[in-house]
């Protein structure tokens, strides 16, 4: 008889006891509260149980794993819903969990599966909506955990296309351009703003592939960025990104953008006149000036200053 594998056998051993806590949590969060122990429980997992050995993941194991990340995001996107009171940083390591347990679920292949070019989609949607939750709640280290599994995903749906229909390319296209957004996010708020300009310029590479939406989303992260460099009186730079803010908008048909576009561009547009008034020489005095009147034309009755 061939001896057991120690390494393997404690792998397996880690993966049943992840898949038990699974079970177990989805039942028991539907009735008691997502607090803050089980934050601390479901951090354990984080840290402890993944990446999953590829070579544990059987077809069961597969399904088991993907259910139990379906209900589990399911559920913290109903408590995110229903219920202000439930902990936030409990909520981003329930969402973060799930993914990761979507993420394992996937069985390896030497070849593209019917199908997969979908899922991996699905896989993405799902990265970016919890990256996003995590930026908004500040927990900016789970954040970094998710779009880095992020990343690959994006790299797989970019380099392989060969299922993909020209809705599927365009959504790709779309996702694609939305991680990039949020890896500037996350760049920005870790304080490193040299690689926001790296990420700047990946989210912008293909302004094209912008939709409306996301074209908005970008706008206002730029201008948030701006903003704080007006704070802080860096001028120059914050002309930079404000004006970067300024065109992203420009270039979308304003009829297609949310009905909050509009604020967001007389906002955009009032942190630029003070940033270009900032700088103290005449160019960018008239550059202003010129900004004033085109304020006053578009939104003379709502300007304060």
């Amino acid at each position: 008889m061939a001896s057991l594998n120690p390494a393997k056998t404690e792998k397996g051993k880690k993966l049943n006891s992840l898949i038990s806590f699974a079970t177990n949590l989805s039942g028991t969060i539907k009735t008691d509260p997502l607090d803050a122990t089980f934050a601390s429980q479901i951090d354990k997992h984080l840290k402890g149980s993944f990446p999953i050995s590829k070579a544990l993941i059987t077809a069961t194991r597969s399904e088991q794993l993907d259910k139990l990340g379906t209900n589990l995001w399911n559920t913290a996107t109903r408590l995110w819903r229903d219920n202000d009171e439930t902990d936030k940083k409990a909520l981003c390591n329930l969402r973060v969990f799930a993914f990761f347990l979507l993420v394992a679920a996937q069985r390896p292949s030497s070849e593209p599966l019917p199908g997969s070019f979908g899922n991996a989609i699905r896989l993405l949607k799902v990265s970016l909506k919890a990256a996003k939750f995590c930026l908004d709640q500040k927990q900016i280290d789970r954040c970094q955990e998710v779009l880095e599994r992020a990343a690959v995903l994006e790299e797989e749906l970019t380099k392989d296309q060969s299922q993909a229909g020209p809705d599927d390319v365009e959504l790709c296209a779309r996702l694609t351009s939305e991680y990039w957004v949020l890896r500037t996010a996350l760049v920005w708020k870790q304080s490193r703003l040299d690689l926001t300009e790296v990420m700047f310029r990946n989210a912008s590479l293909n302004k094209t592939r912008l939709d409306p939406a996301t074209a908005e989303k970008l706008a206002d992260l730029l201008y948030e960025i701006g903003k704080d460099q007006l704070r802080k009186k860096e001028f120059e730079i914050a002309v930079r990104w404000l004006e970067r803010s300024y065109d992203t908008l420009a270039e979308q048909d304003l009829e297609k953008l949310s009905s909050d576009a509009g604020e967001l561009r007389l906002s955009i547009m009032h942190g630029l006149v003070r940033a270009l008034l900032g700088l103290q020489n005449d160019g960018a005095r008239s550059k202003a000036w010129d900004l004033v009147n085109l304020l006053d034309n578009d939104f003379g009755d709502k300007l304060i200053w």
